[in-house]
C-alpha cells in the first residue's frame, strides 16, 4: 500500500509525469561530442558559475570566430592557391578537401572495373541507373544510384 501511494505522489512532482512536458531524443555523433569536448575544455572556465547569458558571449563571441577562422584556414589549404597539385591528381579534384581527393582517387582504380553492361540506364526514369555489384559475394546485386 506505501509503495503505490508514493508511486502516485511521484506522479506529481516529478516532471517526466508532466502532460506539458517537452520528450525528446538527443543524439549525437562523434562530430558532435568532439565540438563538446573542445567547447568545454578550452572555452569555457574551469568555474561553473557561469550564466547563461555569459556561456552564450562565449560560444559567440570567441568559439565561433575561432571555429570559422579554422574552417576558412583549412580550405584555404586545400586551395591551388596554397600548393601546388600532382599532376596524377585530376584537375576536377584541385581545390577540394584533401578527405574529398583521397576518397575520390581510391575509388577510381575500382571504378574503372565497370563496363558499359554493369550500368544500365531506363530512358523513363532520367538520372536513375542500375549498377551491377562487383563484389564476389553479391555478384547479382544491384544498386539504384540517383543522379540529381
Amino acid at each position: 500500500m506505501m509503495h503505490r501511494t508514493s508511486a502516485l505522489i511521484s506522479q506529481k512532482w516529478a516532471r517526466c509525469f508532466h502532460e506539458d512536458t517537452y520528450h525528446v531524443a538527443v543524439e549525437t555523433d562523434n562530430g558532435t561530442e568532439a565540438q563538446n569536448k573542445l567547447l568545454k575544455h578550452s572555452y569555457l572556465p574551469r568555474k561553473k558559475d557561469l550564466t547563461l547569458s555569459s556561456i552564450v558571449d562565449l560560444v559567440v563571441n570567441f568559439y565561433l570566430p575561432d571555429q570559422r577562422e579554422k574552417y576558412l584556414f583549412l580550405n584555404y589549404k586545400s586551395s591551388s592557391d596554397y600548393r601546388l597539385y600532382n599532376q596524377a591528381v585530376p584537375s576536377y579534384l584541385h581545390d577540394m578537401p584533401l578527405a574529398t581527393v583521397n576518397h575520390c582517387l581510391e575509388r577510381k582504380s575500382k571504378a574503372l572495373q565497370f563496363t558499359e553492361e554493369d550500368i544500365y540506364n531506363d530512358e523513363n526514369k532520367l538520372g536513375i541507373f542500375q549498377v551491377k555489384s562487383k563484389s564476389e559475394k553479391k555478384k547479382d546485386m544491384v544498386h539504384s544510384i540517383i543522379w540529381c
